[in-house]
């Protein structure tokens, strides 16, 4: 956010809502007791700022994370900025993958100096590599993306690796193809239990990509003993 957006929020807030904004722990502001009458002020005001707000008023998913020093870190395997980005919107032009709870969350880490805790939700791909005396003609050497499934932290639970390794330009696909599955297999009648975590619980498998996730990205997955992955934070 710039300088003049973070002023014209301050004057919004001030004219139309509360007189404040508060900021979220996933680095969003929120502004608060706004009227019936200023609802259309405030979104044309954020308009004209060029903040669009497309997507916040549905059970959309929250940002997309990734790691807090993305592209300046030496340390890390890949850059997760542009993935976080390119699955943001890719989302937020499917009006379809609009029915997911409200904290339904999604990281990238990008196994440098500081984590982003992909552990800690739903979908997490943790940047691993592959060096060349355990790549082969099935396995290329590169950096991949290990996939983890179903972490609640306020459930007390974490992501569970799955052992499915997913090349980075391949993220988007198979993040959505998940996506849709959650959505036609979600229980929405207790909010409490409407996250991916409770889903996979139900059908008795450990974290591990489904059939029906496979039939809906309509490509295989590729599956990788631990023991080859050569760096992981």
């Amino acid at each position: 956010m710039r300088s003049e957006q973070l002023s014209g929020v301050a004057d919004i807030a001030d004219r139309f809502a509360g007189g404040f904004a508060d900021v979220t722990t996933r680095a969003n502001l929120q502004l608060r007791e706004i009227s019936a009458a200023n609802a259309m002020n405030v979104l044309q005001g954020l308009r004209d700022l060029g903040i669009v707000t497309q997507g916040s008023g549905a059970d959309n998913i929250r940002n997309v994370t990734c790691s807090t020093l993305s592209g300046i870190d030496a340390t890390e395997l890949i850059e997760t900025m542009p993935l976080a980005k390119q699955l943001h919107y890719h989302i937020l032009h499917k009006r379809e993958l609009y029915g997911l709870p409200r904290k339904f969350n999604i990281a990238f880490d990008g196994s440098g100096r500081v984590s982003s805790l992909a552990e800690t939700n739903d979908i997490s791909f943790h940047a691993v590599c592959v060096e060349s005396e355990n790549a082969d003609l099935t396995l290329p050497a590169g950096v991949y993306f290990l996939l983890g499934l179903g972490g609640i932290t306020g459930h007390n639970d974490f992501a569970r690796s799955t052992g499915v390794l997913v090349e980075p330009d391949q993220c988007v696909a198979i993040c959505e193809a998940i996506l849709r599955v959650f959505i036609q297999h979600e229980d929405r009648t207790d909010r409490k239990r409407a996250r991916l975590k409770y889903v996979l619980d139900e059908w008795g498998i450990l974290r591990r990509p489904t059939p029906r996730v496979r039939l809906s990205l309509q490509r295989p997955t590729r599956h990788l003993a631990i023991e080859r992955i050569a760096h992981q934070a």
